[in-house]
């Protein structure tokens, strides 16, 4: 999978293996999770980043989902962390 953070679907996920899996999660979480000017990044911690990319994978309609889009939600519902 020679895919950026940013190209990656649903249907990726489901075709990775466990560890293409985690380098997804870990791309998500540098990439995605980075601070904005003036603010702290959302990062989700890999099990539940793990998990949500699976729940939101595993139906048919949600093939064409771009991953990263689904971190960010997801992170965004995370407690600030000092």
């Amino acid at each position: 999978m020679a895919l950026t953070a940013r190209q990656a679907d649903c249907t990726d996920w489901n075709d990775a293996s466990v560890e293409q899996r985690q380098i997804i999660v870990d791309a998500l979480a540098k990439t995605e999770g980075r601070p904005t000017t003036g603010a702290v990044g959302a990062t989700l911690p890999d099990k539940e980043a793990y998990d949500l990319l699976d729940r939101a994978c595993v139906d048919e309609f949600a093939r064409a989902f771009k991953l990263y889009k689904v971190y960010v939600r997801g992170a965004a519902f995370q407690s600030a962390q000092p």
